[in-house]
């Protein structure tokens, strides 16, 4: 007697023989051979990234098959010179973050994506490019990381700059005044709006551009995957925040109130408790450094920020 022979399978599921996983599983962004179209790419990369913390959260596997589609959209179609393509202009979410090899820390949002990221919880991490709104003007350029202090207080931090092309007709190098940190944003009496450091500048490749997605490649390798955004804040608006009456207020109160704490501890404590007193010290210091910064900015004028020496982020 013969056996039942076992029945021979169906034709292969398209997508390399898999079945294409949902996307909040957070599929990596691979596909079945032969050539794949750019719109195949995007919507892979849009998938591929999802749910990552813009790469932050990606495992290795995850990171290095992104990267590898990243790589092969990047090289489909010719680079578009600096300012060729109107489809360069507009807000992006930042999707994806990836490190390049000679590059130290993050590669956006610096320390308030590295070392604070627990205290300063993420919430929107967006860069916008501008077409230059009078003759003879340079584009602008805006990179903002929305946070929440503690997970409670809103704030972010933003650079704005003058976008400029490099000579190589690829890569456009951005000078960006120093950042303003904003706490509470949206209220108009409590709002802060500090300089708390020096200008910078970033070189950044664009070797892909459609209406959904902008491909941007660090001078040092890292690579990033903006996304088109409609919506919210205005990022040139929170890049120009000043501090409101009521912010100077705050301050006032917060310098004052930790310099007294830490002088009763220095005082009035246990002796085994004195160095306490440098933690609310060192914080009124801090907060005075960022006033004294932002005054002098203020004051001074863009001449004096010229005579400032740009540093290069180190995070491209």
């Amino acid at each position: 007697m013969r056996l039942p022979t076992r029945p021979r399978p169906g034709p292969r599921p398209a997508h390399g023989g898999r079945r294409r996983p949902a996307a909040a599983t957070r599929p990596a962004a691979t596909a079945a051979g032969g050539d794949r179209t750019a719109a195949a790419l995007v919507d892979a990369l849009i998938a591929a990234t999802a749910g990552t913390d813009r790469g932050a959260s990606a495992t290795d596997e995850e990171r290095a098959r992104i990267d590898a589609d990243f790589d092969t959209l990047a090289a489909l179609t010719p680079a578009p010179r600096p300012f060729d393509d109107a489809r360069l202009w507009g807000d992006c979410d930042v999707a994806w973050v990836s490190s390049g090899s000679r590059q130290a820390g993050q590669p956006a949002g610096g320390a308030f994506r590295g070392p604070a990221r627990a205290l300063f919880r993420t919430t929107l991490v967006a860069q916008g490019l501008y077409a230059p709104l009078t003759p003879g003007a340079p584009p602008a350029a805006v990179n903002l990381v929305a946070f929440r202090l503690a997970g409670a207080l809103p704030g972010h931090v933003a650079l704005a700059g003058d976008v400029a092309p490099e000579a190589d007709g690829v890569t456009a190098r951005v000078d960006f005044s120093p950042p303003v940190l904003v706490l509470l944003p949206q209220s108009s009496f409590f709002r802060t709006g500090l300089r708390i450091g020096p200008p910078s500048w970033v070189r950044l490749a664009t070797p892909y551009v459609d209406g959904s997605v902008r491909l941007g490649v660090g001078s040092l390798g890292s690579r990033f995957l903006f996304v088109r955004r409609e919506g919210g804040p205005d990022l040139r608006a929170a890049a120009a925040a000043t501090t409101a009456l009521g912010g100077w207020l705050a301050l006032a109160a917060a310098v004052a109130g930790l310099a007294a704490a830490a002088a009763a501890l220095a005082l009035r404590a246990p002796a085994a408790a004195r160095p306490l007193a440098l933690v609310p010290f060192t914080l009124a210091a801090l907060i005075a450094r960022c006033v004294a910064v932002d005054r002098w900015i203020m004051w001074r004028g863009p001449a004096a920020l010229e005579r400032q020496a740009p540093r290069q982020k180190k995070e491209k």
